[in-house]
This record gives C-alpha cells, sequence and structure tokens, in this order.
C-alpha cells in the first residue's frame, strides 16, 4: 500500500461499521423490550429504573453509561471515540425503534421477535468491536476492575451481571426466558460475529496458508532480562493502548517492543525470521526439493510447508489434498499409494518429495508445518522421532483438536501456535475486551487483515508481545506491506517472493 493512499477510506469504514453496529445494537435492545420475555441482566436494571424514574430506557442508558464512564477514571482506564459513542448512541437508537415499533401481542410473534433480537445483539456486538474505536463503557469496567482487582475475568463479568441483575429485579425489569437465552447465546453469537466481520476466513483455493488460528504447544517463552542481545522481558498483563492498522507511515513511529524470544531451539535465531513459504512459490513449483534448494541456496534458514500422508502412510510435503491443481496427475492424496503419487510430477518438472528426505537434504534448516488432515500427524511425530528434529520443527493446522493432540503426544519438546480461539482472544484483548487465549503457545501465526479489517496491527502485535508470543504473518509478497509489518514489530515474515523479502530486510540490515 502507498504511503497514506487508502487512510480515509479505511478510516471511513471502520466509522461506518462502528455507527452501523451501535445503531443496531439499540434496535436489538428495543427489540427485546417489545418482545416482553425477559431482558438481558443490564437492560432488566435500565428497564427498573425506566418505570421508577418516568424516564425512556433510552434516556437510562445514556445515564447508565455515563455514570459507568466516570467509574473508568480511579480504574485509569482510557475511553475512544467507540466508548463515547456507544453511551450516547444505543440509547438513542433504542428509544427510536421503540417509538416506532408497535407492540405485539401473540406470544407466536413475540417468541421470534426474541431470537431474532439476541441474533442481532450478536451481529452488532461483532460490527463496533471490529472498527477499533474502544470498547463499551460496562466491558471497560470490567477489565478495569479485572486489572485493579486481580480477579479472574470471569468472575469479575458474573458478578457486575448479577448485581445489574438482581437490582433490576427489584425495581421491576422483566426477567425470563429471554434473560436464559440472552445469557447462554451472547457469548457464541458474539464470538460468531466477531470471526465473520473480524477473523481471517479460510483459504480460498489453497493460495494460503493454514496459519490462522494455529493452537500450538510447548513451553511459554516469558523470560525476562536479555537474552542473546534481546532486550528486556516484558511483564505479561495490562491492556494496549489502541494504535493505527499496519500501513507503511507505521516508520513514522517506533515499532512495538520484541517479544522475548521463545524458549525453544526453533526461535534461536534474531527476528525477524524470514520464512519461504512454500519454499518461494512465486515462480510456481511450490513444495518442491529444488523451491527449497533455492530458498536455501539465498540464505533463508526457515523455510514453510505443508503435509499430508498416502494411503500407505507416507508423509508426503504438499499443500492441497487432491494432486489437481499443480501436478500432472489427479486424486486425493489419502486414497492413493506412494508408488503412484511419486510417479507425478509438479508443475510437469520435480515429484512430490517426502518430508524425511526435505530433513535430511537440509539438515540446517527450520521447518515450520501445517499439517493437513489427521492421517498425517502420526507419520509426522514418527519422522520427527526417528529424525531426532524436534528442535528444527513448529506445527500448526487449522484443526485445533490436531495440535492438541501433536502436543499430548510430544509434549515441550515439540513447539506449536496458538489455536483458532487462542488468536481470537488475542485479537480481543487487543481491544482491551476479555478473551480466553489459553497457555503452551510460542508464537502467533497470522494474516496481515481480513475483509478490510486489520489482524496483525500495533495494538495485536503490542499484545502479543507482552505475552511472550512472536507474531509471524502470511502471506505477504508486497515490499512496502513488509515494511509496515516490520514497522510494527512483527517478528516474522512468511512469503512467496522470497527475494523481495531478502532485500527488504537487507535495506534495513535485519538480514541475518
Amino acid at each position: 500500500m502507498r504511503p497514506g493512499r487508502r487512510l480515509p477510506d479505511r478510516l471511513a469504514r471502520r466509522l461506518v461499521r462502528l455507527y452501523t453496529g451501535l445503531v443496531l445494537y439499540g434496535a436489538s435492545l428495543a427489540l427485546m423490550v417489545r418482545a416482553d420475555l425477559g431482558l438481558g441482566p443490564w437492560d432488566v436494571f435500565h428497564q427498573g429504573v425506566s418505570g421508577h424514574t418516568g424516564l425512556t430506557i433510552g434516556t437510562v442508558v445514556i445515564i447508565t453509561g455515563a455514570a459507568v464512564l466516570l467509574l473508568w477514571i480511579p480504574l485509569r482506564e482510557r475511553p475512544g471515540l467507540g466508548t463515547v459513542s456507544n453511551v450516547v448512541v444505543v440509547g438513542l437508537a433504542m428509544d427510536a425503534t421503540l417509538a416506532l415499533l408497535p407492540e405485539p401481542g401473540a406470544l407466536a410473534v413475540r417468541a421470534p421477535l426474541l431470537v431474532g433480537a439476541v441474533v442481532l445483539n450478536g451481529a452488532a456486538t461483532g460490527l463496533y468491536i471490529t472498527a477499533r474505536f474502544g470498547s463499551g463503557p460496562r466491558d471497560g469496567l470490567m477489565t478495569g476492575l479485572h486489572r485493579v482487582t486481580g480477579r479472574s475475568v470471569r468472575l469479575v463479568r458474573t458478578g457486575i451481571e448479577v448485581v445489574a441483575l438482581a437490582t433490576g429485579f427489584l425495581l421491576g425489569g422483566t426477567v425470563g426466558a429471554g434473560t436464559v437465552l440472552y445469557a447462554l447465546a451472547i457469548g457464541p453469537l458474539s464470538q460468531f460475529f466477531l470471526r465473520v466481520f473480524g477473523a481471517p476466513p479460510s483459504p480460498p483455493g489453497g493460495r494460503r496458508p493454514g496459519r490462522f488460528g494455529r493452537q500450538r504447544g510447548g513451553r511459554t517463552g516469558r523470560r525476562a532480562g536479555r537474552r542473546a542481545g534481546r532486550g528486556p522481558g516484558r511483564r505479561v498483563g495490562g491492556p494496549p493502548a489502541e494504535a493505527p492498522a499496519a500501513s507503511h507511515t507505521a516508520s513514522m513511529t517506533a515499532p512495538a517492543p520484541r517479544a522475548p524470544r521463545p524458549d525453544h531451539p526453533f526461535f534461536d535465531h534474531p527476528a525477524p525470521l524470514a520464512f519461504a513459504h512454500r519454499g518461494g512459490a512465486a515462480p510456481g513449483a511450490e513444495n518442491t526439493h529444488g523451491a527449497f534448494a533455492r530458498a536455501v541456496e539465498l540464505g533463508y534458514r526457515y523455510l514453510e510447508t505443508d503435509v499430508h500422508a498416502t494411503a500407505d502412510g507416507k508423509l508426503v510435503a504438499f499443500h492441497d489434498a487432491t494432486l489437481d491443481r499443480v501436478t500432472d496427475g489427479s486424486g486425493a492424496i489419502a486414497s492413493l499409494p506412494w508408488a503412484q503419487v511419486r510417479r507425478v510430477r509438479v508443475g510437469g518438472g520435480e515429484p512430490v518429495p517426502l518430508f524425511a528426505d526435505l530433513l535430511r537434504a537440509f539438515p540446517r534448516a527450520r521447518w515450520n508445518i501445517d499439517v493437513k488432515a489427521d492421517a498425517a500427524l502420526a507419520p509426522l511425530l514418527d519422522v520427527l522421532d526417528r529424525a531426532d528434529a524436534w528442535d528444527r520443527v513448529c506445527l500448526g493446522a487449522f484443526d485445533e483438536s490436531r495440535v492438541a493432540r501433536a502436543r499430548r503426544l510430544a509434549g515441550p519438546r515439540l513447539a506449536t501456535s496458538l489455536g483458532t480461539r487462542g488468536v481470537l482472544g488475542l485479537r480481543l484483548r487487543s481491544y482491551r475486551l476479555p478473551g480466553a487465549v489459553g497457555r503452551g503457545a510460542l508464537c502467533a501465526q497470522v494474516p496481515v487483515r481480513h475483509g478490510g479489517i486489520p489482524v496483525a496491527d500495533r495494538a495485536f502485535v503490542r499484545h502479543a508481545h507482552r505475552r511472550g508470543l512472536q507474531v509471524h504473518v502470511w502471506t505477504v509478497n508486497d515490499p512496502e506491506r513488509m515494511r509496515a509489518l516490520l514497522d510494527l514489530g512483527v517478528d516474522g515474515i512468511m512469503t512467496d517472493h522470497i527475494e523481495t523479502l531478502r532485500t527488504v530486510l537487507a535495506e534495513r540490515g535485519a538480514w541475518v
């Protein structure tokens, strides 16, 4: 991206997302009021206060939000545009919707109205949070109390909700089936819509590596002090500040502090790490001996590949489940014997390689491996054990359970990365919202953005580093984008254009 070219458009899209989400959020609360089958905990409180004061429920929402925002001062929370907008817009949208929507009488109308309201609330949550203008006042109260008291987010959130619900019930707010439905459904719905609006999709056409949301195991790399010329370790905890998305303008500011080097030999190399994605897929002969040899000759120490198992258990370095896209053969690898797979040619040239042969051919290379199928896991662990190559591998997959199983079988000798839920939790934490990150990961491997929403931005990188996690970004082929990400402080870049990445790192004195 050229410096500043799309900044106004990007900001405009984020603003539209923010205010659309807040308006829909207020509308969803009004729909729940009209359904009259029970409200969420805070709205039970709002309705109870409204009944005793004569104020509209939307006005109570605004006043309550402003009062909660005042509590941020002693908690040292910092509001953003989204925080202030949340206080005002949700209440106004709620009153406006109630004024336009008549009261339905029949249960046959109110029940689906309730369900639709809860779903809309989840979608609105995903919209306004992924706009990245700061959390709402109630969420900030939760995160602030969590930080100050040291209590878990779950306990703090539950305590706040119980107090609001009990107070609202005593004041006459409506508690019912809708309250239970909201409590059970809003978490999964919010998570789903956060993925829809803010997390990367599955790679289309097999052209991107399976790297978002990998769950990886091993020991955490939270080491204080200096390590091999690295800066001092950082204390885990504390919310990061909001920051702009990755762009070339990031070079105007200081990069995010580097993460302490993870405590695993795979990472025993000065960051940023340069990964040759599929050996450098730009020329077309991906995942072949020749592609990897070319990358090694250029000086690459980190190679990225994918593995599948043939019908007779041979582990091959290959991205797709079938041979059709890049070879002169066809059919699913899992259904073909090695004797047949070895005869096909990638791009009409080289054969499909066995991963064990690649390990032997490049004894100094480190391998970032995407396990593409359950059937490939046992053969991979067997290959690593026979070659005693645990120090040279970092493993991941789209399927979290696959990586979790690898971690259980191999233990801390195998480096792994965050899973899907962990990356989503890390993204939420970077927004100052609660999210489960989990333990045992050594790095997070993510795309730059999805659907116009940044994933690898300054806030994400800072929060990952505060947790001792490296951030590796895929698949980056544009030199300007490479420079912008390096300015943000990312710890690794995966690329198809291996000459380009080497040039960018060399010009910064970072090619080692």
